[in-house]
């Protein structure tokens, strides 16, 4: 993702064929230029990644570009004290980044509000861009969504924001060493500003290096693991520095041969670097890259290479970069959640969008704020204002957003299954939850309830999180004591993975103990999860393969000696059966927008015949797995999702799924009665 070195000094070119370098006060047109192939890798990657494999790298560049850039604004600037120096630094700041970027947060709110289901995996995204306003939404996103690279993070509109919160963040330590560093005329404290930041910068590669392989998705949302990257366009600068008036002798053929060097390694790095190993090694070279290239265009304006990133054209792109890379992610989600991204045509028109959003931006919104600027802060009053007003549309927008919202999967009372039930609810149940071994726990309370009312224990994936409506009517009869344990992608029994995933052993374990302590004669453990595999995950339209894991005896010996343990204290264990799933995720395919994009092609119905084949293998496994067991016995649901000869995503118009594998709130009520009649004694 870009960063806000894209909207910093203005540009002030120099002399075609100047071999001299510009003072302090001026901006190189060459690094505008180098800006656009920053940006360009980003916009070709995001829309086809196939177009620019390492295209995510252009944010590297720009990390470095800010670096510089940043460095070099404030050098030579007339500063009488400390005070004065950051009160102008953060001005200036202020109004060249935050009303861009307030204002696209605003515009996508309000699209996300109308245009984006409020379904369970897409609730967090105004919550990312309220933590924007703030220049936190790299916190955000790495509790939310973790791994960037995950495919659900590209239908967030926020998530290139991770970017700019980083570089907001290293502004506020920049405001501490820069006075000293690049201000202050006293060398000793320059000498040893310089030393804490180069010894700074070289922990920040090193705690990059080690945080990579263990956390990956924290080493590339965090500051304490970018600062290098920053760094090292600062320390650049200063190293260039008494280069400025004389610039650096060098024959005609090592300038010519130095620049096209560092312009293809940054060319390479855009297009050859792996998602793995990212950022460390993977930032190396194109942050190195850069930082030649930058040296070499400071240092030598008589070269081909100056003159092709100076020319009209990169140049351009270049200036209105940083509006380009606000909206080029806006554009891409949501023709992701609209008409779809998939054919030549509809990629080119989003090229065609972002320079159309980009350019305007740049014009009527940034230009429009550095003009106020130089009124003696009146530009601080009105991001103030715009700041204000982006907190009311993050907050109202969520809040709204089901009444408000164009999309039919924004109707909680029918898609939403971890609602309270609709209609007349004389003994209304509440519910509390708590962490539980890296998961939940979920009781759900009703005044109804009878005197030592068994005890109803759901442990489970996230299918059996999905259940919670049909458990708050379990509740609610006043019969049964309802808990939930749920850890998403752990069920309890596994007949898909050849071993549970990190974490789970830990979840089931506990669950397991928590059955042993609480459950007695007369209890109900209902085990539910994910069986079935896949036809298509929620984001991808590309078809998962038929596979399953070895349902061999390990397998099903594995999983029979775990419902025979659950079973030995007494309660009467129900296991659920496969179940059949939909082709694609149906809050996705659900509108007149969004229908006729290829990923919803595959239709909302699959015939039972080959869903039955589907479950098969799964379903006879399930069966040795609980066979002769006293007090065990499986739950069926297909004969109620599916007719005789097709299983449905609608049934009466209303949705049985909330996407292609967890159940609607309808859904839930539709199997409430035949769940409920079979957890009686």
């Amino acid at each position: 993702m870009a960063s806000k070195a894209l909207a910093t000094a203005p540009t002030v070119q120099a002399p075609a064929g100047a071999t001299a370098p510009a003072q302090a006060a001026e901006h190189v047109a060459a690094i505008t230029g180098l800006r656009a192939i920053a940006v360009l890798a980003v916009l070709l990657f995001h829309i086809d990644e196939s177009w620019m494999p390492g295209g995510f790298v252009g944010v590297d560049v720009f990390f470095v570009i800010s670096g510089f850039v940043v460095a070099h604004s404030v050098m030579e600037r007339q500063a009488g004290s400390y005070r004065q120096f950051v009160a102008d630094f953060y001005r200036r700041r202020i109004a060249r980044i935050f009303p861009a970027a307030l204002a696209y947060i605003i515009v996508a709110t309000t699209f996300s509000v109308l245009l984006i289901p409020f379904v369970a995996p897409t609730r967090t995204f105004e919550d990312t861009a309220l933590w924007a306003v703030f220049g936190l939404s790299n916190f955000a996103l790495l509790e939310s969504s973790g791994d960037y690279f995950g495919v659900a993070n590209g239908f967030n509109p926020f998530t290139h924001t991770w970017s700019l919160a980083v570089e907001e963040q290293y502004y506020l330590l920049f405001s501490v060493f820069a006075f000293p560093l690049l201000v202050h005329e006293k060398s000793a404290i320059r000498r040893w500003t310089l030393i804490a930041v180069a010894v700074t910068a070289t922990a920040s590669l090193a705690y990059a290096a080690a945080r990579t392989p263990e956390a990956q998705a924290f080493a590339f949302y965090m500051l304490p693991t970018r600062f290098w990257e920053l760094a090292l366009g600062l320390l650049l600068r200063v190293a260039l520095e008494q280069r400025g008036a004389t610039g650096m002798p060098a024959s005609e053929p090592v300038r010519e041969t130095g620049s096209w060097i560092a312009l293809l390694l940054v060319l390479w790095a855009c297009w050859a670097t792996a998602q793995g190993g990212f950022p460390y090694p993977g930032a190396l070279l194109p942050c190195l890259a850069s930082a030649a290239l930058i040296a070499c265009v400071w240092l030598w304006r008589d070269t081909l290479v100056w003159r092709l990133l100076a020319s009209p054209v990169p140049l351009w792109i270049g200036t209105i970069s940083y509006s380009l890379y606000l909206w080029h992610w806006g554009v891409t989600v949501f023709m992701r959640w609209t008409v779809g991204l998939d054919s030549p045509g509809l990629k080119l028109l989003a090229i065609a969008l972002t320079f159309a959003m980009g350019w305007a931006s740049y014009r009527f919104v940034e230009i429009a704020f550095r003009t106020r600027g130089s009124r003696k802060g009146a530009s601080l009053v009105h991001v103030a204002g715009l700041a204000a007003l982006a907190v009311a549309v993050c907050i109202q927008g969520k809040s709204l957003k089901p009444q408000l919202s164009l999309a039919a999967a924004s109707a909680l009372e029918t898609w939403n299954p971890y609602s309270a039930p609709a209609g007349d609810r004389p003994c209304a149940a509440t519910m509390t939850q708590e962490a539980f071994a890296g998961g939940l726990s979920i009781a759900f309370d009703a005044p109804c309830t009878v005197d030592d009312a068994p005890r109803l224990i759901v442990i489970g994936d996230s299918h059996a999180g999905a259940y919670q409506r049909m458990l708050w009517g379990a509740a609610e009869t006043g019969r049964w004591d309802v808990r939930l344990l749920t850890r998403n992608g752990c069920g309890i029994l596994n007949f898909r993975f050849e071993r549970l995933p990190n974490g789970c052993e830990d979840f089931a374990r506990a669950a397991q103990e928590e059955v042993a302590r609480t459950a007695t004669a007369g209890d109900v453990v209902f085990l539910s999860a994910l069986h079935t595999p896949r036809m298509r995950d929620n984001w991808t339209g590309e078809a998962i393969p038929y596979q399953y894991a070895d349902l061999g005896p390990r397998i099903v010996s594995a999983n029979r000696r775990r419902i025979e343990a659950i079973a030995t204290g007494g309660a009467r264990v129900i296991v659920e059966d496969a179940k059949p799933l939909m082709p694609v995720a149906q809050y996705r395919c659900a509108d007149w927008f969004n229908r006729t994009q290829a990923y919803c092609a595959p239709g909302s119905s699959v015939s039972r015949e080959n869903m039955e084949a589907r479950m098969a293998p799964v379903s006879m496994a399930i069966d040795e797995a609980t066979r002769g067991l006293k007090g065990v016995e499986v739950w069926d649901p297909t004969p109620l999702l599916c007719s005789d000869a097709t299983c449905e995503g609608y049934r009466d118009g209303k949705p049985l799924y909330m996407d292609a594998d967890h159940l609607s709130g309808f859904g839930n009520d539709l199997l409430r009665p035949d769940f409920l009649g079979t957890i009686e004694p």
